[in-house]
């Protein structure tokens, strides 16, 4: 198995951050995100789901469809995309939240100006499991950053997003997918301790 790229974090970072554009799902369809997912517990089966996107722009609309239902729907039936909706008294912006602020702050980063949520967000997380990733012997990081912050409240997530089984199989391989290589994270290599 291979590990854990910087890369792959910016990928899954981008499938979670919003609907998919049309230049991404193409790029999938193209098979451009195949070598980054290789040989990953879970890959196949998002690998074959994006192989049986053949229209681009009616593949944007079920996507969009689904990742609103999923991730954006209100009430009970939602899986919010925030670690805060899932931990503590499950209000946005609490305890999560601030401590991705503080973690940002120490890293010299801020969320993006123009993404307008707030900073517990899995796409932010993800892109910080990205930066851990990217330094000098950060899989220490990265391996506390998963277990501490990122790992306690997914599983969860995850578990309400396999509940919502008329949505596009995208993301139901794509939360498999990512939980996967968030326990790999997890792993620190013994040359790295």
């Amino acid at each position: 198995m291979k590990d854990v790229s910087p890369e792959l974090m910016h990928f899954l970072s981008t499938a979670f951050a919003q609907e998919l554009d049309a230049a991404t799902i193409a790029a999938c369809r193209r098979g451009v995100a195949d070598e980054l997912l290789r040989d990953l517990p879970q890959a196949d089966r998002l690998i074959e789901e994006m192989r049986t996107w053949s229209d681009t722009q009616q593949t944007q609309k079920t996507l969009a469809t689904s990742y609103g239902s999923v991730f954006l729907s209100g009430g009970r039936e939602a899986a919010p995309l925030y670690a805060s909706a899932w931990q503590g008294n499950g209000t946005l912006m609490s305890a999560p939240h601030w401590r991705m602020q503080l973690l940002l702050k120490q890293a010299g980063k801020e969320v993006a100006t123009g993404f307008s949520e707030p900073a517990d967000h899995l796409a932010v997380m993800l892109e910080y499991l990205a930066m851990c990733l990217e330094r000098h012997h950060g899989t220490i990081d990265a391996a506390q950053f998963a277990s501490e912050d990122l790992l306690p409240w997914y599983r969860a997530f995850a578990t309400k997003v396999h509940g919502h089984i008329w949505s596009a199989p995208f993301y139901q391989s794509l939360v498999s997918l990512t939980e996967s290589i968030v326990e790999q994270c997890m792993l620190v290599p013994e040359e790295n301790k």
